[in-house]
Formats: structure tokens, sequence, C-alpha cells
């Protein structure tokens, strides 16, 4: 018998215990199929926002991802230092910084992509394709009229 279900009922029925509960245990997947490739879930944010979004700025990144500056910028410098992504100067604004991932970090990012989406299968191993999708929905539904 796992540990949660020796937790008393009462606590079982809480959503919010719920959801933290699940949320570490997810998190904690996927930072480790992450780090097996050599990567943090900051690194896997700002690639895969970068290969939706296309080249951004810093601070876009920022709203973006929901990392906070000196994240992005530690973050950003890593992955430069790596040859994933490349940082320069706005036109429009030299001290705006815009960042673009690069080809390497594009195959990269396949690559975490791939570690990434073994991790959301091992979490979500128990459920039905249609449990995940509904999961899914619900989750966001949650977080969008937050």
């Amino acid at each position: 018998m796992s540990e949660f279900e020796q937790t008393t009922p009462y606590l079982k029925s809480l959503p919010t215990r719920l959801l933290a509960l699940a949320g570490t245990r997810g998190s904690a997947i996927s930072r480790a199929a992450l780090m097996l490739q050599g990567a943090t879930h900051f690194d896997f944010a700002v690639m895969a926002t970068l290969v939706g979004e296309g080249s951004i700025s810093q601070a876009e990144l920022c709203r973006r991802t929901g990392l906070d500056r000196k994240d992005i910028a530690t973050v950003v410098t890593a992955l430069e230092g790596r040859g994933d992504v490349e940082r320069s100067a706005d036109a429009g604004d030299a001290r705006r910084k815009i960042v673009t991932i690069t080809p390497q970090g594009s195959v990269r990012f396949e690559t975490l992509k791939r570690a990434m989406a073994g991790s959301q299968d091992e979490a979500t191993a128990m459920l039905s394709e249609e449990e995940t999708a509904t999961l899914v929905a619900i989750l966001n539904k949650m977080l969008t009229s937050a």
C-alpha cells in the first residue's frame, strides 16, 4: 500500500492538495527526464517558446514562460554558451536583447521534446488517452480562469 493510500479520506478530498501532490510527482518525473539529456525545465520552457514563437525579446520570454528576469538571463546565457540560442541587440532599441534559437538548438529541442513526451507518458500511465485529454483540458481551464 502506497503512502498516499494511507492518507486520511478528508485529505484525499481536497483538490488543491491533490493538485500540489500530483504536480510535485509530475515535475520530478519531467525534471529527471530532462536531466538525463543535460537540460533543465527552464531550458525546455525557453526553447519550446522560441520554437513556437520565433525570435523574441528576453522580456517577452519572461512573460511567455512565467520565469523571472534573473532566471531568463541565466538560462539564456547557459543556452547561448552551448550554442542552442543566440542573442542580438534589437534594431529598434539597442538596450533590448532578442533571443533566437539556432539550428543546433532546434535539433536539441527535438531530443528534449522526446524526453518530455516520455515523461508525460510515465506520469499519466495509469490514465487512458481520454482521461489524459480530459485532465489536460481541466487543468488548462483552471489556469486560464485564474
